[in-house]
This record gives C-alpha cells, sequence and structure tokens, in this order.
C-alpha cells in the first residue's frame, strides 16, 4: 500500500526535525535507459555518519522507504 501524502509529509517533517537535508531526484539519463530512476541524498547533523545516498529505486515510495529505513531508531517513530 502506498504511503498518503500525509505520511510522506510526516515523514519529511521528522527528518527535517532531526536535522536531515534531504534532496529526492528523478534521474532523466536513468528514465530514458529504463533503469530505476529514483534517487536520495541526505545530509546535515541528523543524517547517519556521512549521509546517504539511495540509488536506482524504482519508485518514490521504495526510495522514502528505503530513506527511512537508514535514519537513527528514535528517529523513526518520532
Amino acid at each position: 500500500m502506498s504511503p498518503s501524502a500525509a505520511e510522506v509529509e510526516e515523514l519529511l517533517e521528522r527528518l527535517g526535525r532531526a536535522g536531515v537535508t534531504l534532496l529526492i531526484q528523478i534521474d532523466e539519463p536513468r528514465v530514458a535507459a529504463g533503469d530505476a530512476p529514483w534517487i536520495a541524498m541526505a545530509s546535515g547533523p541528523g543524517a547517519p555518519t556521512g549521509g546517504f545516498q539511495v540509488r536506482g529505486c524504482e519508485t518514490l515510495e521504495d526510495c522514502l522507504v528505503k530513506v527511512s529505513a537508514d535514519l537513527p531508531q528514535d528517529d523513526r517513530h518520532a
């Protein structure tokens, strides 16, 4: 089941409160090649050490699930 807009907003607000800057991108060359086009990159004091990058997600939902999984346990259910 896809997350609702409210659930996506809640995740993004939690990231912001945790000091995470998140960039979500759909990569045109990957779209043209038929590859998984979604990319997420996180940085900032709340991001895991060194930040993280999630590449090659098939859907935006998949990218957000992977981003959420990379958060420290305390920030997932704030």
